[in-house]
C-alpha cells in the first residue's frame, strides 16, 4: 500500500546513520591519500613578515609547505561574496581582496596562513608545528563597540574606517512622523549574542586532481555541491566549472555554515595537484570553532510608537552587525534581509531601520539557521513585551490587537514583503489555550511560596523563505519498476530520502521504498542550488512532482499504445494503466519494462521512461506562528527552567508530519540555546576565550523540554505544493520567547531586561542591579 504525502512515514536514511553505515566525508575511500592541517594565526591582527618552512620541509613525512604566495602564482583569485551592496549614500560595501592563504597580514585568531601536507596526520601536525612565522603584531579591533569608534584604527587601511556597509530601509519621514504623533513610545538597547553554529559533523574537504583530463575533484562537507563548484571555479580556482567536479556525501548537520566556499578548499586542491596524491583535511572540533562561519552579534537600539488604544504606529532600529574580519558569502546580507522580519505579523504602518556592518578582528560572520530573521525577530517581540507592562496590558491582549486581520491578507507590510495567508489570532489563542495561560496566576503563587518565580513570554514571528532561484530533478523509472530520483537540492539530515520518495511515491501509487535519492554530486546531475533559505521542499519539492507527473504521462502514452487504446480512455489507479470500461489494464512494472524495449515503443518515443522536472522561482513563502515559553527562576542563584514550551505553527501543507515536527524542534532547541546558554566570547586582544565545548554550551537533554508542537496549517497559494519552508521556523522565535519569559518572571523585582546568553549569573547580576538603589 503506498504512503501517501502527509503521512508520518518513518524515515528510511535512520537505520544505516543509526547503525554506523552511514557515509560522511571522513569515511569517503581514498586510496594513497595524504593529509593536510593548517597552519593558522595565533594573533588577531599582525603583519606578516616571513613565512620559514625549511625546517618543516625536512621532517620525515612531511611532503609539502603550501603558502598564499603559491597560490597567487598559480592564478588563484579572492574568496567569492555575495553581490555587493549599496549604502544610504549610494556608495558601494567595501570588498576588500580576501586570498584563501592570506599573505601579508592575519586579520583574525585562526586566520589561515599555510597548508602541510604529509603522509600521515602525526607528520603533518609535526610540519605544521615546524612552520615558523615572523609576525609584527597590531592593534585589534576586538569588538563591535570598537569597530564603532570614531577614528579607530581601521584593520583594512584601504577601506578608511571599519564600517564596511552604513544601510537603510523603510520610510524615515513617515516613521518620525509617527513617533511625533505617538501617545506612547517604548525604547530599548538589545543585543544578538555571537554563536558558532556547531553541527555534529565538523567540515572538511578531500581534493585530486587528473593530471590527463585536467581536471578537479572536492570531495566536501557542503549545503550544496553546485553552489560550491560555481563560485569556487569562477572565483578561485580560475577554471571552467567542466573542470571541477564536487562531490558531498552524507553531511551531519550544515544550518547554513556550510554553504559557503572555505579558505580551506584551494589550497588543498592545490596541494593535490602538485603532489599528484588525493589530500585530505578533517577540521577537529577547537579548529572549527576559530574558522567556522559565526553568526548572530548585533547591537541596536529599538523603538516602538503606539497610540493611545495600543495600537502600533512605527518602528524605528539602529543596528551595529559584527561581520568579522573579512566580507564573506552572505555577511552584509544576513543583517540587511533580516530586517524582513523586524514588522512580525502586526500592522506596523511605518518601519525605518537603518544597519552599520562593522568589520572587527574576528572570525567572519555569516548566515546561521535563520539568516538574520532570529535577530529582527527578537527586536519586536522584546519591544512588545516591554510596551505591554508599560501600557499595563498582557502580552496576548497587545498582540492581538495589532495582528494583520485575515481581511487584509495578502498584506504587504511596510518594508514590502507580501505575507500571502495564515490565521495568526487564532494561532496565538491556539498557543495560549494549549500554554495554559488562564492558570497562570496559580502556578505562579505555588512557585513564589517555594521561593522561586514563574513567567511566560511569547514570540510570534513569520519568515520570508524559498522563493529565489530554481531546483531540478530527473526521475527515471527502471526496467524493473524501480524509481531513481536525482535532485539539485541535498540533504542534511532533513530527511529528504524520505519526503521526496513520498511525493513521487504519491504520483505512481507504489511505496516510498520503491525510490531512491541520489544527490550531492555535479556529475551526476549537471545544476542545483542546494539546501539554504528552508527552499528544498518548496522548490526540489516541486521538480520532483513535476519529474514524476511527466514521467507519469509518458507511461500513459506507451501503455495506450500497448493496449491500442486511446490515452483518454485511459485510467492510472492502484499502480496500473485500466481500459475504462474494460477488463485490459498494464501494471507500471509490465509499462516500465516495455519502455525499454525500442521494438515496442510507438513512432518518436526515447526508449526509457525518464523526465526532468525543475522548480520555478516562486513568491517567498512565509511561515507562521506562536511560541510560548514558562519558565521558573531560582532568584537565589539565577537558575532558570523551562518547565513548558507550546509551539503552534503554520507550515502550509504537510508531507511528513513527523519530520516538521523534529524541524521545529531542533529549531527551537537551537534558539533556546542562544537565549540560555551558547556565547562565543573574545577578549579586548581578539583572543577566541570560548574555544571548545569545554567553554562553549550547547544545548543538551536535560536543557529542554518536553515541546507542545501543534499545527494550524494554511496551504501557501504562491507554490505547486502549497508548502511553506520549515526548516529555520523553530529558530527564529525562540530566543524572544525564552528571555520575554525571564523577565516577565522577574518583572516584580525590577528587571526589565535579561541579556543573551541568561547564564545564571547574567540572572542574577539583573536582579542585582534592580535592587540597587
Amino acid at each position: 500500500m503506498a504512503a501517501d504525502a502527509g503521512a508520518s512515514v518513518l524515515r528510511r536514511e535512520d537505520p544505516r546513520f543509526l547503525t554506523g553505515q552511514g557515509c560522511y566525508l571522513d569515511d569517503v575511500p581514498m586510496a594513497r591519500a595524504l593529509t593536510g592541517v593548517f597552519v593558522r594565526s595565533p594573533h588577531a591582527h599582525a603583519e606578516i613578515d616571513a613565512i620559514k618552512t625549511d625546517d618543516a620541509l625536512n621532517l620525515p613525512g612531511v611532503l609539502a609547505v603550501i603558502t598564499g604566495a603559491d597560490l597567487v602564482a598559480a592564478g588563484f583569485g579572492s574568496m567569492p561574496s555575495m553581490q555587493p551592496l549599496e549604502g544610504v549614500d549610494g556608495s558601494v560595501q567595501a570588498a576588500p581582496e580576501h586570498l584563501p592563504l592570506t599573505t601579508d597580514r592575519v586579520r583574525y585568531v585562526g586566520d589561515p596562513v599555510a597548508l602541510v601536507v604529509g603522509e600521515s596526520l602525526s607528520a603533518a601536525r609535526d610540519g605544521a608545528e615546524a612552520v615558523w612565522v615572523d609576525y609584527s603584531e597590531l592593534e585589534p579591533c576586538a569588538s563591535l563597540e570598537q569597530a564603532a569608534e570614531e577614528g579607530g584604527v581601521p584593520i583594512w587601511p584601504e577601506v578608511g574606517s571599519n564600517v564596511c556597509l552604513d544601510w537603510a530601509t523603510g520610510d524615515e519621514v513617515a516613521t518620525r512622523q509617527a513617533f511625533e504623533t505617538a501617545a506612547h513610545v517604548v525604547e530599548l538597547e538589545l543585543g544578538s549574542n555571537r554563536v558558532v553554529p556547531s553541527p555534529m559533523e565538523p567540515r572538511g574537504c578531500i581534493g585530486s586532481y587528473d593530471a590527463g583530463r585536467e581536471s578537479y575533484t572536492l570531495h566536501v562537507s557542503s549545503q550544496g555541491p553546485h553552489r560550491v563548484r560555481e563560485a569556487l571555479a569562477r572565483d578561485v580556482l580560475n577554471v571552467p566549472q567542466d573542470a571541477l567536479r564536487v562531490i558531498t556525501p552524507d553531511v551531519g548537520g550544515g544550518f547554513g555554515t556550510k554553504v559557503f566556499v572555505y579558505s580551506e578548499y584551494a589550497p588543498v586542491l592545490y596541494a593535490a595537484r602538485l603532489l599528484g596524491r588525493p589530500v585530505k583535511w578533517i577540521c577537529e572540533r577547537s579548529e572549527a570553532m576559530q574558522s567556522d562561519a559565526h553568526s548572530r552579534e548585533q547591537k541596536s537600539r529599538a523603538a516602538l510608537a503606539l497610540d493611545e488604544e495600543g495600537k502600533f504606529l512605527g518602528l524605528r532600529v539602529e543596528t551595529d552587525a559584527n561581520i568579522g574580519a573579512y566580507v564573506s558569502a552572505f555577511s552584509t546580507y544576513v543583517p540587511t534581509s533580516g530586517t524582513s522580519a523586524l514588522t512580525g505579523l502586526y500592522h506596523v504602518p511605518a518601519v525605518y531601520t537603518r544597519v552599520r556592518c562593522l568589520f572587527t578582528n574576528t572570525v567572519p560572520l555569516d548566515a546561521y539557521r535563520g539568516a538574520g530573521k532570529p535577530e529582527a525577530n527578537f527586536i519586536t517581540e522584546r519591544l512588545v513585551d516591554e510596551a505591554a507592562r508599560q501600557l499595563g496590558l498582557s502580552p496576548l491582549e497587545l498582540r492581538r490587537r495589532n495582528l494583520i486581520a485575515p481581511s487584509h491578507l495578502p498584506y504587504t507590510t511596510a518594508l514590502g514583503f507580501t505575507i500571502d495567508s495564515g490565521r495568526f489570532e487564532e494561532s496565538l489563542l491556539m498557543a495560549a489555550d494549549d500554554a495554559k495561560l488562564s492558570s497562570l496566576a496559580q502556578r505562579q503563587k505555588v512557585a513564589k511560596a517555594a521561593g522561586k518565580r514563574r513567567g511566560i513570554g511569547m514570540s510570534g514571528y513569520f519568515e520570508n523563505t524559498a522563493g529565489a532561484e530554481e531546483e531540478s530533478a530527473r526521475l527515471r523509472l527502471n526496467s524493473e519498476g524501480q524509481f531513481q530520483l536525482h535532485i539539485g537540492t541535498l540533504s542534511n539530515g532533513q530527511g529528504h530520502e524520505t519526503t521526496f520518495a513520498q511525493i513521487v511515491a504519491q504520483v505512481f501509487g507504489v511505496l516510498p521504498g520503491d525510490v531512491r535519492l541520489i544527490q550531492g554530486d555535479t556529475e551526476t546531475h549537471s545544476r542545483g542550488f542546494g539546501t539554504i533559505g528552508s527552499r528544498s521542499l518548496v522548490l526540489g519539492g516541486a521538480a520532483a512532482s513535476s519529474a514524476a507527473t511527466r514521467v507519469l504521462l509518458k507511461a500513459k502514452r506507451l501503455a495506450g499504445h500497448l493496449m491500442e487504446a486511446a490515452e483518454t480512455d485511459l485510467e492510472f489507479e492502484n499502480g496500473r494503466f485500466v481500459v475504462r470500461g474494460t477488463d485490459m489494464s498494464l501494471s507500471l512494472a509490465e509499462v516500465a519494462e516495455a519502455a525499454h524495449d525500442p521494438a515496442q515503443l510507438p513512432d518518436g518515443m526515447e526508449p526509457g521512461l525518464e523526465a526532468e522536472g525543475v522548480g520555478l522561482p516562486v513568491p517567498s513563502t512565509y511561515p507562521n506562528g506562536f511560541h510560548i515559553c514558562e519558565v521558573e527562576v531560582d532568584p537565589e542563584t539565577g537558575e532558570v527552567e523551562i518547565v513548558s514550551y507550546t509551539t503552534v505553527t503554520d507550515v502550509g501543507n504537510v508531507i511528513n508530519p513527523m519530520i516538521v515536527i523534529g524541524q521545529v524542534q531542533g529549531g527551537t532547541a537551537q534558539g533556546i540555546g542562544q537565549a540560555l546558554l551558547e556565547g562565543c566570547v573574545y577578549d579586548s586582544q581578539g583572543q577566541l576565550i570560548s574555544g571548545s565545548l569545554m567553554d562553549y554550551a550547547l544545548p543538551r537533554a536535560d536543557d529542554l523540554p518536553d515541546f507542545s508542537c501543534l499545527f494550524n496549517n494554511v496551504p501557501c497559494p504562491t507554490n505547486p505544493l502549497g508548502v511553506k519552508g520549515c526548516g529555520e521556523a523553530g529558530a527564529v522565535p525562540a530566543p524572544a520567547a525564552v528571555i520575554n519569559a525571564i523577565v516577565d518572571a522577574l518583572a516584580e523585582e525590577g528587571v526589565r531586561h535579561v541579556a543573551m546568553p541568561a547564564t545564571p549569573l547574567k540572572v542574577w547580576e539583573a536582579l542585582q542591579a534592580a535592587k540597587a538603589p
